[in-house]
């Protein structure tokens, strides 16, 4: 804030900051940077994203989320593979900014089942009409992991919109469905005594999924 030269003057200490030796100054230049979003520091926190150390690579990542920056997003999500447990919050951080980031990354099939799970519950976490619309339409593009954005959807706060999908209700009549014809299968089974002892636990385990 200030006059030009005030202005150039903080620009240089911010630099310094960034480009400082000491870890803990990096940290302090990431928290301000998310600060000043509105003032074009993207490119800054860009500058950032390259850093080897594991405390300044977090501060950098939440100040990329906080930005909602597109260009920065991208690189968030990039950085699934190595910091998740960071890119995930940062990405919570960023909200309806990340939702189109999170959708790409779910249908990648580069992103693993575990990851994308991760992303479905996340987008729920979101909460939206947005999140609410993009989860919806993965019950379309992503049958497999139906009872994965059931979930999300329920855990979200468009409780009126949900309840009224018909592939949400189709899904979960597809489940109990499949539910009890397992359940059949093990009734018959446990007749035979233990012969099929192994086989009736697998179909336990699959009951105990589809109800979670």
């Amino acid at each position: 804030y200030g006059d030009a030269t005030a202005k150039e003057t903080a620009g240089a200490c911010l630099q310094q900051l960034v480009h400082s030796a000491l870890p803990a100054e990096r940290i302090n230049a990431a928290g301000i940077l998310a600060t000043l979003h509105q003032y074009n520091s993207g490119w800054r926190i860009l500058q950032m994203l390259p850093e080897a150390n594991d405390a300044v690579r977090k501060a950098v990542l939440m100040a990329a989320g906080k930005t909602g920056d597109s260009l920065l997003l991208d690189q968030v999500i990039a950085h699934l593979a190595t910091d998740e447990p960071v890119a995930l919050q940062a990405l919570f951080l960023a909200g309806e900014n990340a939702l189109p980031f999170i959708k790409s990354a779910i249908v990648d099939k580069n992103t693993s089942q575990l990851q994308q799970e991760k992303l479905i519950y996340l987008a729920g976490r979101i909460s939206g009409s947005k999140a609410h619309e993009l989860l919806i339409g993965l019950l379309t593009n992503k049958k497999e992991m139906y009872k994965h954005i059931a979930k999300a959807l329920f855990r979200s706060h468009d409780s009126k919109e949900r309840g009224s999908n018909s592939d949400l209700e189709s899904g979960a009549r597809g489940s109990l469905g499949h539910s009890h014809a397992i359940e059949y299968m093990q009734s018959v089974l446990v007749q035979t005594k233990d012969h099929y002892r192994v086989l009736i636990n697998a179909m336990q385990i699959e009951v105990c999924d589809l109800e979670c």
